[in-house]
């Protein structure tokens, strides 16, 4: 960061901007389960590459599960994003995006693999 401090710690640092529960798909011999996560974000300057006093305006977006059971990893989501998250409801947004990325893989990996598209 540009005062030397770490972008994650930075975020975590903030108040968190509220909480979310969705349902976590089983996998990886877990089962399904409900997960609850407590979102903080904050935005900040960075320098852009390889250019001089040029600045990138980012924002932090960090989703941190909490009580998690016992046995199974915290769901732990740290984004990085060019939209500007103003509060709870754009964090939201942009979790139930980033949410969506499994089934968009999938997607594509049966139309290539599946249907061979590019084949």
């Amino acid at each position: 960061l540009p005062q030397g401090g770490k972008l994650w710690a930075a975020t975590l640092a903030e108040a968190p901007l509220g909480e979310i529960e969705f349902t976590l798909a089983s996998r990886h011999g877990q089962p399904k389960r409900i997960v609850r996560q407590q979102l903080r974000s904050h935005a900040v300057d960075l320098p852009a590459p390889d250019t001089e006093g040029r600045q990138v305006s980012v924002t932090c977006l960090i989703a941190t599960e909490i009580g998690a059971p016992a046995g199974c990893k915290p769901v732990e989501w740290r984004l990085l994003t060019n939209r500007q998250v103003t509060g709870l409801e754009a964090a939201v947004e942009l979790i139930d995006w980033y949410r969506c990325r499994w089934e968009i893989e999938t997607l594509f990996h049966v139309l290539k693999n599946g249907c061979r598209v590019e084949a």
